[in-house]
């Protein structure tokens, strides 16, 4: 059986909150009889059906933002940062700089030198905290997190 239009936005609304009684308001139901026929909309095995389809949906969505997020993170905690500097380890300007660099650099600054002939430039180059970014790679993979963390010490 197909839903109606406004049990099909209680379903996306439901998806967002997972409060019925708010949910079945956002739907259009009012708010005097929206516990009790969000109740019963969670009671029908149709709802029930499409709630479970559309989560299926969005857990796989964010298995791949997850996984992109990922992949990006461990490209910045596996940049060599020398590929930034010439063979005398002076930075080199940014139009040199490989593609991938710019996942790594937080601010970029350039300088003209004072005293030094025209178009001579300083150049000072801050990066990602590397250590904040392993951090973060192990929270997603679920290796540092707080309650896994105590898990192990008990």
């Amino acid at each position: 059986m197909k839903l109606t239009a406004k049990q099909s936005r209680f379903v996306a609304e439901y998806i967002k909150s997972l409060n019925g009684t708010q949910s079945a308001v956002a739907a259009g139901y009012s708010s005097k009889t929206a516990r009790s026929i969000a109740s019963e909309l969670l009671g029908k095995p149709q709802i029930k059906a499409e709630i479970a389809r559309q989560d299926r949906q969005r857990q796989k969505q964010f298995r791949v933002q997850q996984k992109y997020v990922l992949q990006e993170l461990v490209k910045i905690a596996n940049f060599d940062i020398s590929r930034l500097y010439d063979e005398r380890n002076r930075p080199l300007p940014p139009r040199q700089w490989p593609a991938d660099a710019l996942n790594v650099v937080k601010s970029f600054k350039a300088n003209p030198l004072r005293g030094a002939p025209a178009g001579s430039l300083s150049y000072s180059i801050e990066y990602f905290d590397r250590l904040k970014v392993w951090e973060r790679i192990g929270e997603i993979v679920g290796e540092f997190s707080p309650k896994r963390t105590n898990k192990r010490r008990q």
